[in-house]
Protein backbone atom coordinates (compact mmCIF):
# COMPACT_ATOMS: atom_id res chain seq x y z
CA UNK A 1 0.00 0.00 0.00
CA UNK A 2 1.50 3.39 -0.93
CA UNK A 3 2.42 5.79 1.83
CA UNK A 4 0.28 8.88 1.55
CA UNK A 5 0.47 11.90 3.80
CA UNK A 6 -2.88 10.90 5.36
CA UNK A 7 -1.70 7.36 6.16
CA UNK A 8 1.52 8.73 7.60
CA UNK A 9 -0.43 11.07 9.88
CA UNK A 10 -2.37 8.11 11.23
CA UNK A 11 0.87 6.16 11.67
CA UNK A 12 2.47 9.06 13.51
CA UNK A 13 -0.55 9.49 15.77
CA UNK A 14 -0.56 5.80 16.62
CA UNK A 15 3.09 6.04 17.66
CA UNK A 16 2.45 9.09 19.78
CA UNK A 17 -0.55 7.47 21.48
CA UNK A 18 1.88 5.08 23.09
CA UNK A 19 3.30 8.04 24.98
CA UNK A 20 0.39 10.43 25.37
CA UNK A 21 -2.33 11.46 22.93
CA UNK A 22 -2.25 12.20 19.22
CA UNK A 23 -1.00 15.76 18.81
CA UNK A 24 0.67 15.72 22.22
CA UNK A 25 4.24 15.81 23.36
CA UNK A 26 6.31 12.81 24.29
CA UNK A 27 7.62 13.87 27.66
CA UNK A 28 6.19 13.03 31.05
CA UNK A 29 2.42 13.30 31.51
CA UNK A 30 2.86 16.18 33.95
CA UNK A 31 5.03 18.10 31.49
CA UNK A 32 2.54 17.55 28.68
CA UNK A 33 -0.38 18.75 30.79
CA UNK A 34 1.61 21.79 31.85
CA UNK A 35 2.09 22.87 28.22
CA UNK A 36 -1.55 22.15 27.38
CA UNK A 37 -2.83 24.10 30.35
CA UNK A 38 -0.65 27.11 29.53
CA UNK A 39 -1.45 27.20 25.82
CA UNK A 40 -3.34 30.13 24.28
CA UNK A 41 -3.45 32.24 27.46
CA UNK A 42 -2.54 35.54 25.87
CA UNK A 43 -1.34 38.96 26.88
CA UNK A 44 -4.28 41.34 27.23
CA UNK A 45 -4.42 43.56 24.15
CA UNK A 46 -2.11 41.34 22.06
CA UNK A 47 -2.30 42.28 18.38
CA UNK A 48 -1.36 38.73 17.40
CA UNK A 49 -3.87 36.68 19.40
CA UNK A 50 -6.55 37.10 16.72
CA UNK A 51 -4.42 34.91 14.43
CA UNK A 52 -4.10 32.08 16.97
CA UNK A 53 -5.01 28.68 15.56
CA UNK A 54 -7.03 27.67 18.63
CA UNK A 55 -9.40 29.55 20.97
CA UNK A 56 -7.58 31.91 23.30
CA UNK A 57 -8.09 33.22 26.82
CA UNK A 58 -7.06 36.62 28.11
CA UNK A 59 -4.19 36.38 30.53
CA UNK A 60 -0.87 38.09 31.13
CA UNK A 61 2.44 38.34 29.40
CA UNK A 62 3.86 36.09 32.10
CA UNK A 63 1.46 33.35 30.96
CA UNK A 64 3.02 33.46 27.51
CA UNK A 65 6.51 33.31 29.00
CA UNK A 66 5.47 30.30 31.08
CA UNK A 67 4.21 28.53 27.98
CA UNK A 68 7.51 29.17 26.19
CA UNK A 69 9.46 27.64 29.06
CA UNK A 70 7.16 24.60 29.27
CA UNK A 71 7.19 24.09 25.50
CA UNK A 72 10.99 24.11 25.36
CA UNK A 73 11.39 21.92 28.43
CA UNK A 74 9.09 19.31 26.92
CA UNK A 75 9.93 19.33 23.23
CA UNK A 76 13.33 20.93 22.61
CA UNK A 77 16.01 18.59 21.22
CA UNK A 78 18.64 20.19 23.47
CA UNK A 79 16.45 20.76 26.56
CA UNK A 80 19.34 19.60 28.77
CA UNK A 81 21.43 22.53 27.50
CA UNK A 82 18.90 25.25 28.27
CA UNK A 83 20.56 27.87 30.52
CA UNK A 84 19.33 27.70 34.10
CA UNK A 85 19.93 31.36 34.93
CA UNK A 86 17.38 32.98 32.60
CA UNK A 87 14.79 34.84 34.66
CA UNK A 88 11.44 35.75 33.05
CA UNK A 89 11.37 38.89 35.21
CA UNK A 90 14.59 40.28 33.71
CA UNK A 91 13.96 43.75 32.28
CA UNK A 92 15.32 42.68 28.88
CA UNK A 93 12.38 40.29 28.49
CA UNK A 94 9.70 42.70 29.71
CA UNK A 95 9.75 45.71 27.43
CA UNK A 96 6.33 47.03 26.46
CA UNK A 97 4.84 49.30 23.84
CA UNK A 98 1.38 50.77 23.22
CA UNK A 99 0.49 48.15 20.59
CA UNK A 100 2.20 45.21 22.27
CA UNK A 101 4.37 44.42 19.27
CA UNK A 102 7.69 44.61 21.09
CA UNK A 103 6.65 41.58 23.09
CA UNK A 104 7.33 39.62 19.93
CA UNK A 105 9.62 41.49 17.58
CA UNK A 106 11.47 43.75 19.94
CA UNK A 107 13.48 42.46 22.87
CA UNK A 108 10.83 40.73 24.95
CA UNK A 109 9.26 37.35 24.16
CA UNK A 110 11.67 36.84 21.25
CA UNK A 111 14.67 37.58 23.46
CA UNK A 112 13.29 35.36 26.23
CA UNK A 113 12.78 32.47 23.83
CA UNK A 114 16.26 32.86 22.37
CA UNK A 115 17.87 33.19 25.79
CA UNK A 116 16.57 29.73 26.67
CA UNK A 117 18.10 28.05 23.60
CA UNK A 118 21.24 25.92 23.57
CA UNK A 119 24.18 28.37 23.77
CA UNK A 120 26.90 25.82 22.95
CA UNK A 121 29.35 26.12 20.07
CA UNK A 122 30.19 23.21 17.76
CA UNK A 123 33.79 22.01 17.18
CA UNK A 124 33.79 23.91 13.88
CA UNK A 125 32.93 27.18 15.64
CA UNK A 126 29.22 27.41 14.79
CA UNK A 127 26.34 27.74 17.20
CA UNK A 128 24.84 24.31 17.78
CA UNK A 129 21.37 25.85 17.56
CA UNK A 130 21.49 28.56 14.94
CA UNK A 131 18.07 27.52 13.70
CA UNK A 132 15.26 27.82 16.27
CA UNK A 133 13.03 30.84 15.71
CA UNK A 134 9.68 32.49 16.17
CA UNK A 135 7.56 34.50 13.77
CA UNK A 136 3.96 35.64 13.50
CA UNK A 137 1.48 32.89 12.74
CA UNK A 138 0.18 35.05 9.90
CA UNK A 139 3.63 35.07 8.27
CA UNK A 140 4.08 31.37 8.95
CA UNK A 141 0.79 30.44 7.30
CA UNK A 142 1.63 32.62 4.32
CA UNK A 143 4.96 30.84 3.95
CA UNK A 144 3.57 27.30 4.02
CA UNK A 145 0.88 28.37 1.53
CA UNK A 146 3.64 29.68 -0.75
CA UNK A 147 2.47 33.27 -0.48
CA UNK A 148 4.38 36.42 0.29
CA UNK A 149 4.01 40.15 -0.09
CA UNK A 150 6.54 41.35 -2.61
CA UNK A 151 7.41 41.63 -6.27
CA UNK A 152 7.80 37.93 -7.01
CA UNK A 153 11.57 37.72 -7.15
CA UNK A 154 14.46 36.52 -5.00
CA UNK A 155 17.34 38.83 -4.18
CA UNK A 156 20.86 37.78 -3.27
CA UNK A 157 23.79 39.72 -1.87
CA UNK A 158 27.31 39.00 -3.04
CA UNK A 159 30.39 40.28 -1.26
CA UNK A 160 31.00 44.00 -1.45
CA UNK A 161 28.84 47.07 -0.89
CA UNK A 162 25.85 47.39 -3.17
CA UNK A 163 26.21 43.99 -4.81
CA UNK A 164 22.49 43.18 -4.68
CA UNK A 165 21.19 41.10 -7.55
CA UNK A 166 17.92 39.62 -8.74
CA UNK A 167 18.68 35.91 -8.56
CA UNK A 168 15.32 34.44 -9.54
CA UNK A 169 12.03 35.79 -10.88
CA UNK A 170 9.01 33.58 -10.23
CA UNK A 171 7.02 32.67 -13.35
CA UNK A 172 3.69 34.46 -13.58
CA UNK A 173 4.64 37.00 -10.91
CA UNK A 174 4.21 40.73 -11.08
CA UNK A 175 8.01 40.98 -11.12
CA UNK A 176 8.15 38.94 -14.30
CA UNK A 177 5.45 41.03 -15.96
CA UNK A 178 7.24 44.22 -14.90
CA UNK A 179 10.39 43.04 -16.66
CA UNK A 180 12.89 42.08 -13.93
CA UNK A 181 15.46 39.50 -15.04
CA UNK A 182 17.86 37.18 -13.28
CA UNK A 183 21.22 38.93 -13.01
CA UNK A 184 19.85 42.49 -12.78
CA UNK A 185 21.86 44.47 -10.26
CA UNK A 186 19.77 46.82 -8.12
CA UNK A 187 21.48 50.20 -8.30
CA UNK A 188 18.85 52.25 -6.49
CA UNK A 189 15.25 52.28 -5.29
CA UNK A 190 13.36 55.58 -5.24
CA UNK A 191 16.68 57.37 -5.93
CA UNK A 192 18.31 55.82 -2.83
CA UNK A 193 21.50 54.07 -3.89
CA UNK A 194 22.16 50.51 -2.75
CA UNK A 195 25.55 51.78 -1.57
CA UNK A 196 24.08 54.64 0.50
CA UNK A 197 25.52 54.39 4.03
CA UNK A 198 23.07 56.82 5.65
CA UNK A 199 21.10 54.85 8.25
CA UNK A 200 17.78 56.47 7.44
CA UNK A 201 18.26 55.93 3.72
CA UNK A 202 19.33 52.32 4.28
CA UNK A 203 16.14 51.73 6.24
CA UNK A 204 14.02 53.24 3.47
CA UNK A 205 15.86 51.21 0.81
CA UNK A 206 15.36 47.95 2.71
CA UNK A 207 11.70 48.75 3.39
CA UNK A 208 11.08 49.28 -0.32
CA UNK A 209 12.95 46.09 -1.19
CA UNK A 210 10.95 44.10 1.39
CA UNK A 211 7.47 45.64 1.38
CA UNK A 212 4.77 44.57 3.84
CA UNK A 213 1.82 45.92 1.85
CA UNK A 214 0.86 47.03 -1.66
CA UNK A 215 3.40 49.71 -2.57
CA UNK A 216 4.87 51.17 -5.75
CA UNK A 217 8.59 51.91 -6.07
CA UNK A 218 11.01 52.90 -8.83
CA UNK A 219 14.03 50.65 -9.39
CA UNK A 220 17.15 51.55 -11.35
CA UNK A 221 18.97 48.42 -12.48
CA UNK A 222 22.29 47.61 -14.09
CA UNK A 223 21.65 45.05 -16.82
CA UNK A 224 24.83 43.98 -18.56
CA UNK A 225 26.26 47.49 -18.12
CA UNK A 226 23.09 49.28 -19.26
CA UNK A 227 20.83 51.28 -16.92
CA UNK A 228 17.22 50.09 -16.80
CA UNK A 229 14.40 51.84 -14.92
CA UNK A 230 11.36 49.84 -13.81
CA UNK A 231 8.40 50.87 -11.68
CA UNK A 232 7.16 47.91 -9.67
CA UNK A 233 4.15 47.38 -7.43
CA UNK A 234 4.25 44.83 -4.64
CA UNK A 235 1.31 42.56 -3.92
CA UNK A 236 0.50 39.20 -2.35
CA UNK A 237 2.14 36.72 -4.69
CA UNK A 238 1.36 33.00 -4.80
CA UNK A 239 4.72 31.64 -5.81
CA UNK A 240 5.06 28.87 -8.39
CA UNK A 241 7.84 26.72 -6.97
CA UNK A 242 8.52 24.29 -9.83
CA UNK A 243 9.80 24.65 -13.39
CA UNK A 244 10.87 21.84 -15.69
CA UNK A 245 12.06 21.05 -19.19
CA UNK A 246 13.70 18.28 -21.18
CA UNK A 247 17.10 19.02 -22.69
CA UNK A 248 18.65 17.00 -25.49
CA UNK A 249 22.40 16.71 -24.93
CA UNK A 250 24.26 14.49 -27.38
CA UNK A 251 22.26 11.29 -27.54
CA UNK A 252 20.70 11.76 -24.10
CA UNK A 253 17.43 13.21 -22.90
CA UNK A 254 17.96 15.10 -19.65
CA UNK A 255 15.10 16.02 -17.36
CA UNK A 256 15.74 19.36 -15.64
CA UNK A 257 13.62 20.04 -12.53
CA UNK A 258 13.87 23.35 -10.67
CA UNK A 259 12.37 22.84 -7.20
CA UNK A 260 12.39 25.93 -5.00
CA UNK A 261 10.43 24.95 -1.87
CA UNK A 262 8.98 21.79 -0.30
CA UNK A 263 5.49 23.19 0.18
CA UNK A 264 2.10 21.68 -0.76
CA UNK A 265 1.43 23.75 -3.87
CA UNK A 266 4.63 22.35 -5.42
CA UNK A 267 3.34 18.75 -5.45
CA UNK A 268 1.00 18.94 -8.48
CA UNK A 269 3.75 20.55 -10.56
CA UNK A 270 6.23 17.90 -9.36
CA UNK A 271 3.85 15.15 -10.45
CA UNK A 272 3.23 16.78 -13.83
CA UNK A 273 6.95 17.29 -14.50
CA UNK A 274 7.86 13.75 -13.47
CA UNK A 275 5.10 12.27 -15.65
CA UNK A 276 6.48 14.21 -18.63
CA UNK A 277 9.98 12.92 -17.86
CA UNK A 278 8.64 9.36 -17.69
CA UNK A 279 6.66 9.65 -20.91
CA UNK A 280 9.78 10.89 -22.69
CA UNK A 281 12.04 8.18 -21.19
CA UNK A 282 14.71 10.54 -19.88
CA UNK A 283 18.24 9.15 -19.58
CA UNK A 284 19.56 11.55 -16.94
CA UNK A 285 18.08 13.99 -14.42
CA UNK A 286 19.16 17.31 -12.92
CA UNK A 287 17.44 18.51 -9.75
CA UNK A 288 18.06 22.21 -9.16
CA UNK A 289 17.63 23.07 -5.47
CA UNK A 290 20.14 25.92 -5.24
CA UNK A 291 17.50 28.26 -3.75
CA UNK A 292 15.47 25.64 -1.88
CA UNK A 293 15.62 26.37 1.85
CA UNK A 294 13.48 23.35 2.76
CA UNK A 295 9.93 22.81 3.94
CA UNK A 296 7.70 19.86 4.76
CA UNK A 297 9.37 16.48 5.31
CA UNK A 298 6.56 14.73 3.42
CA UNK A 299 7.08 16.84 0.28
CA UNK A 300 10.85 16.26 0.38
CA UNK A 301 10.18 12.54 0.79
CA UNK A 302 7.88 12.60 -2.24
CA UNK A 303 10.58 14.28 -4.33
CA UNK A 304 13.09 11.61 -3.32
CA UNK A 305 10.60 8.79 -4.02
CA UNK A 306 9.80 10.16 -7.47
CA UNK A 307 13.49 10.23 -8.39
CA UNK A 308 14.55 6.89 -6.88
CA UNK A 309 11.33 5.04 -7.74
CA UNK A 310 9.36 2.22 -6.17
CA UNK A 311 11.92 -0.58 -6.40
CA UNK A 312 14.73 1.34 -4.69
CA UNK A 313 12.57 2.72 -1.88
CA UNK A 314 10.20 -0.15 -1.08
CA UNK A 315 10.35 -0.81 2.66
CA UNK A 316 13.17 1.71 3.07
CA UNK A 317 13.44 4.74 5.35
CA UNK A 318 13.70 8.23 3.91
CA UNK A 319 14.59 10.00 7.17
CA UNK A 320 14.81 8.57 10.67
CA UNK A 321 13.54 11.30 13.01
CA UNK A 322 15.21 11.09 16.43
CA UNK A 323 13.73 13.14 19.29
CA UNK A 324 15.11 13.96 22.74
CA UNK A 325 15.39 11.25 25.39
CA UNK A 326 12.01 12.17 26.89
CA UNK A 327 10.35 11.36 23.58
CA UNK A 328 12.02 8.17 22.36
CA UNK A 329 8.65 6.53 21.73
CA UNK A 330 8.00 9.25 19.15
CA UNK A 331 11.10 8.41 17.11
CA UNK A 332 9.85 7.83 13.60
CA UNK A 333 11.22 5.90 10.64
CA UNK A 334 9.79 8.30 8.07
CA UNK A 335 9.04 6.43 4.84
CA UNK A 336 9.33 7.46 1.22
CA UNK A 337 5.98 9.02 0.30
CA UNK A 338 4.70 7.22 -2.78
CA UNK A 339 1.26 8.80 -3.21
CA UNK A 340 -0.30 12.24 -3.10
CA UNK A 341 -2.67 13.29 -0.35
CA UNK A 342 -5.66 12.22 -2.46
CA UNK A 343 -4.19 8.75 -2.93
CA UNK A 344 -2.89 9.16 -6.48
CA UNK A 345 0.35 7.28 -7.14
CA UNK A 346 3.45 9.45 -7.42
CA UNK A 347 5.46 8.95 -10.63
CA UNK A 348 8.32 6.49 -10.22
CA UNK A 349 11.31 7.42 -12.36
CA UNK A 350 13.75 4.81 -11.07
CA UNK A 351 16.84 6.98 -11.59
CA UNK A 352 20.04 5.37 -10.35
CA UNK A 353 21.91 8.68 -10.62
CA UNK A 354 20.88 12.30 -10.24
CA UNK A 355 22.79 15.57 -10.50
CA UNK A 356 21.73 18.01 -7.77
CA UNK A 357 22.54 21.72 -8.15
CA UNK A 358 23.06 23.25 -4.71
CA UNK A 359 24.36 26.35 -2.96
CA UNK A 360 24.77 27.81 0.51
CA UNK A 361 21.02 28.53 0.26
CA UNK A 362 20.20 24.80 -0.01
CA UNK A 363 19.05 23.76 3.43
CA UNK A 364 17.36 21.27 5.66
CA UNK A 365 14.60 19.34 3.87
CA UNK A 366 16.52 19.79 0.60
CA UNK A 367 19.64 18.35 2.21
CA UNK A 368 17.43 15.50 3.46
CA UNK A 369 16.50 14.73 -0.17
CA UNK A 370 20.18 14.29 -1.05
CA UNK A 371 20.86 12.29 2.11
CA UNK A 372 17.75 10.14 1.70
CA UNK A 373 18.61 9.27 -1.91
CA UNK A 374 22.14 8.30 -0.95
CA UNK A 375 20.72 6.13 1.81
CA UNK A 376 18.98 3.89 -0.75
CA UNK A 377 21.89 3.66 -3.15
CA UNK A 378 21.09 6.45 -5.62
CA UNK A 379 24.28 8.14 -6.83
CA UNK A 380 24.01 11.86 -6.14
CA UNK A 381 26.47 14.14 -7.88
CA UNK A 382 26.30 17.45 -5.99
CA UNK A 383 27.23 20.39 -8.20
CA UNK A 384 27.67 23.90 -6.78
CA UNK A 385 28.50 25.05 -3.27
CA UNK A 386 28.59 23.54 0.20
CA UNK A 387 25.05 23.48 1.55
CA UNK A 388 23.92 25.24 4.73
CA UNK A 389 24.12 22.23 7.09
CA UNK A 390 20.84 21.66 8.94
CA UNK A 391 19.94 18.08 9.86
CA UNK A 392 17.34 19.25 12.41
CA UNK A 393 13.60 19.82 12.23
CA UNK A 394 10.46 20.57 14.20
CA UNK A 395 6.69 20.80 14.28
CA UNK A 396 5.63 24.44 14.23
CA UNK A 397 3.77 25.50 17.40
CA UNK A 398 1.27 28.34 17.47
CA UNK A 399 0.63 30.11 20.76
CA UNK A 400 -1.36 33.35 20.85
CA UNK A 401 -0.80 34.06 17.17
CA UNK A 402 2.96 33.59 17.36
CA UNK A 403 4.53 30.52 15.75
CA UNK A 404 7.48 28.96 17.56
CA UNK A 405 9.91 26.51 16.03
CA UNK A 406 12.41 25.04 18.45
CA UNK A 407 14.43 22.23 16.90
CA UNK A 408 12.92 18.92 18.01
CA UNK A 409 14.55 16.14 16.02
CA UNK A 410 17.66 15.22 14.11
CA UNK A 411 17.35 13.12 10.97
CA UNK A 412 19.43 10.38 9.43
CA UNK A 413 18.98 8.22 6.35
CA UNK A 414 18.45 4.48 5.85
CA UNK A 415 22.17 3.95 6.51
CA UNK A 416 22.07 5.94 9.75
CA UNK A 417 23.97 8.88 8.23
CA UNK A 418 23.02 12.47 9.08
CA UNK A 419 23.72 15.63 7.13
CA UNK A 420 26.74 17.33 8.71
CA UNK A 421 26.02 20.62 10.52
CA UNK A 422 28.84 21.94 8.34
CA UNK A 423 26.83 21.11 5.20
CA UNK A 424 27.11 18.73 2.26
CA UNK A 425 30.32 19.14 0.26
CA UNK A 426 29.86 19.38 -3.51
CA UNK A 427 31.22 16.71 -5.79
CA UNK A 428 32.21 19.57 -8.09
CA UNK A 429 32.45 23.13 -6.76
CA UNK A 430 30.83 25.67 -9.11
CA UNK A 431 29.58 29.18 -8.22
CA UNK A 432 26.05 30.35 -8.95
CA UNK A 433 26.14 32.13 -12.31
CA UNK A 434 23.71 35.03 -12.69
CA UNK A 435 24.70 35.67 -16.30
CA UNK A 436 22.27 33.05 -17.55
CA UNK A 437 18.66 32.07 -16.80
CA UNK A 438 18.08 28.97 -14.73
CA UNK A 439 17.60 26.01 -17.05
CA UNK A 440 19.86 27.54 -19.72
CA UNK A 441 22.37 24.89 -20.75
CA UNK A 442 25.12 27.55 -20.60
CA UNK A 443 24.41 28.43 -16.94
CA UNK A 444 27.49 27.30 -15.02
CA UNK A 445 26.08 24.75 -12.57
CA UNK A 446 23.78 23.13 -15.13
CA UNK A 447 26.42 23.27 -17.84
CA UNK A 448 28.95 21.46 -15.65
CA UNK A 449 26.36 18.81 -14.76
CA UNK A 450 25.61 18.24 -18.46
CA UNK A 451 29.28 17.86 -19.34
CA UNK A 452 29.79 15.44 -16.45
CA UNK A 453 26.86 13.41 -17.77
CA UNK A 454 28.85 13.12 -21.00
CA UNK A 455 31.70 11.47 -19.11
CA UNK A 456 33.92 14.44 -18.24
CA UNK A 457 35.38 14.84 -14.75
CA UNK A 458 34.83 17.99 -12.70
CA UNK A 459 37.91 19.84 -13.94
CA UNK A 460 37.19 19.01 -17.57
CA UNK A 461 33.51 19.91 -17.23
CA UNK A 462 34.29 23.34 -15.75
CA UNK A 463 36.76 24.08 -18.54
CA UNK A 464 34.26 22.99 -21.18
CA UNK A 465 31.54 25.09 -19.54
CA UNK A 466 33.72 28.19 -19.51
CA UNK A 467 34.70 27.81 -23.16
CA UNK A 468 31.15 27.22 -24.29
CA UNK A 469 30.00 30.28 -22.38
CA UNK A 470 32.24 32.80 -24.18
CA UNK A 471 35.54 32.33 -22.45
CA UNK A 472 35.33 32.69 -18.70
CA UNK A 473 32.07 34.62 -18.75
CA UNK A 474 30.10 31.66 -17.43
CA UNK A 475 32.26 31.45 -14.32
CA UNK A 476 32.70 35.19 -13.82
CA UNK A 477 30.70 37.85 -11.98
CA UNK A 478 27.95 38.45 -11.30
CA UNK A 479 27.73 35.43 -9.04
CA UNK A 480 24.93 34.64 -6.63
CA UNK A 481 25.53 35.12 -2.93
CA UNK A 482 23.37 34.53 0.10
CA UNK A 483 19.68 35.01 -0.54
CA UNK A 484 18.19 37.96 1.30
CA UNK A 485 15.44 35.95 2.96
CA UNK A 486 14.72 35.34 6.64
CA UNK A 487 16.76 32.48 8.07
CA UNK A 488 13.58 30.92 9.44
CA UNK A 489 12.57 30.05 5.90
CA UNK A 490 15.46 27.56 5.80
CA UNK A 491 13.80 24.63 7.51
CA UNK A 492 12.52 21.07 7.79
CA UNK A 493 9.24 20.50 9.57
CA UNK A 494 6.52 17.97 10.20
CA UNK A 495 2.97 18.35 8.94
CA UNK A 496 1.43 18.07 12.42
CA UNK A 497 2.09 21.80 12.78
CA UNK A 498 0.58 23.56 15.75
CA UNK A 499 -1.21 20.44 16.96
CA UNK A 500 1.94 18.77 18.21
CA UNK A 501 2.46 20.49 21.58
CA UNK A 502 -1.09 20.70 22.90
Amino acid sequence: MPFTLRILRLFFCAAVLLASACGGGGGSDSGLLSAKKLAQICTAGSVYAADALEPTRVGTYRDEQNWVNAYLTERYLWYRDMPANVSPTDAAYNLTSPDGRTFYYGSSISAYFRALLNPNISPSGKKVDAFSFLTSTYDWNSFVNSQEVGYGFNVSHASGAGNIYISYVYPGSNGQRTGFLRGDQIVSIDQIAATDSNTQNQTAFNAALNPISTETHTFVLNRNGNPITLTATSRVETLKQVESQILTVGNKKVGYLLFNSHVPNAVPDLVAAANTFKQNSIDEMVLDMRYNGGGYVYVASGVAYTIAGAAATSGKVFNNLIYNDKRTRENLAYPFISATDNGAEMPSLGMRRVYVLASRNTCSASEAVVNGLRGVGVEVQLIGETTCGKPYGYSAQDNCGVTYAAMEFVGNNANGVSVSPDGLTPTCAVPDDLNHPLGDSHESMLSVALYMQQGQNCTQAKASSALASNGLRGLATPQGGKLLRPDWKNNQFMDEGHQAAR
